[in-house]
């Protein structure tokens, strides 16, 4: 009861994490369980234990076919956007392609999050720690980071097209926030994604591209 009140009173993200110290009682609770079921079953009669047997194994086998299925062939695909899947592909290209560039505006209407970058990037923190400038920290006390990297050569802000995108610069940011002129020089794109719906009684299905972020040069 405690650790779900600590849960729910969080704002933000990662509250969900937070509850994790339920995973223990109920792996207590549900081995428990399982041993009194195994005991009983073995008291039962050889036919209705062989039957309620093949019955847990039937369900035990679909349990951890469900999950290996879920977790890693369609979790990756329809939550791609949620994990933020394409960040360490961003992190990857400005590594590569940063020394071309004399500032990385980070558009923040895209959402990508500065600790995608130095994270995937492997930042130094000494480095960051004397750079960053932040935001005037809200009611709750908490500061978004608007600029780190020698130079303020990283910088997070509200893109404005006739004052931002000057030469020399690279702008990460949505394809649906790009002037109809401009085109970008790479996209990121989500893992394509099958879906299906129902058409005059019968199944259609095609698949989803969803870019995720584009890269623009100034000019």
């Amino acid at each position: 009861a405690l650790t779900i009140l600590v849960a729910s009173l969080t704002r933000d993200v990662p509250q969900a994490t937070r509850s994790f110290f339920l995973i223990l009682p109920y792996e207590i609770f549900s081995a428990y369980g399982l041993m009194v079921v195994i005991d009983y079953v073995l008291k039962l009669k050889k036919t209705l234990k062989t039957t309620l047997g093949a019955i847990i194994f039937i369900f035990i086998v679909f349990n951890i076919l469900y999950y290996f299925v879920s977790y890693y062939i369609r979790f990756p695909l329809v939550y791609a956007k949620d994990w933020r899947l394409e960040d360490k592909a961003v992190a990857n290209f400005i590594q590569e392609n940063g020394n071309k560039y004399d500032k990385i505006i980070f558009d923040k209407k895209a959402g990508y999050i500065y600790t995608s970058l130095l994270f995937f990037s492997k930042f130094n923190p000494e480095e960051f720690q004397k750079t960053q400038k932040r935001e005037i920290p809200d009611a709750e006390g908490f500061s978004m980071v608007t600029q780190f990297g020698n130079l303020g050569k990283y910088e997070f802000k509200d893109i404005n097209w006739v004052d931002d995108f000057h030469k020399g610069d690279l702008i990460i940011t949505t394809p649906n926030e790009v002037p109809a002129n401009v085109l970008p020089i790479k996209s990121f794109v989500y893992p394509r994604r099958p879906v299906a719906f129902a058409l005059n009684q019968e199944i259609v299905s095609y698949p989803v591209d969803e870019v995720a972020y584009v890269a623009v040069e100034g000019k």
